[in-house]
């Protein structure tokens, strides 16, 4: 997440360019260290969901969030990466706890009612 971070607050185009391969290579040590000896399958230990999985669901969700905005960070996730990112995201607990927090109203939203 301080890499995806970072990347959003720079401005000057060399900074930018740094924080994206700082970024880069964090995506690449989550693959070398969780996935090198086996990929995911489909999650960080196995066949069940497990709190890293839940934990990297924020960063995931950050990750979409960001390449959405407007001339926002193209974020490109190989294919172990990817391939876990849709296994969580599609987990019935995860599509549960979105639906849930798109019911929650927001204090911006709450103003306008």
């Amino acid at each position: 997440m301080p890499a995806l971070t970072q990347l959003l607050a720079e401005d000057e185009a060399a900074a930018k360019e740094q924080a994206r391969g700082r970024l880069a290579t964090a995506l690449r040590q989550i693959v070398d260290w969780g996935f090198r000896p086996s990929p995911p399958a489909p999650f960080w230990h196995g066949a069940d969901i497990g709190l890293v999985d839940l934990a990297y669901q924020t960063f995931f969700q950050a990750v979409q969030y960001v390449e959405g905005m407007k001339d926002g960070p193209d974020i490109v996730l190989d294919a172990p990466l990817e391939s876990w990112r849709q296994a969580i995201a599609d987990h019935p607990c995860v599509r549960k706890a979105r639906d849930v927090a798109q019911t929650v109203p927001y204090a911006d939203e709450a103003e306008t009612r």
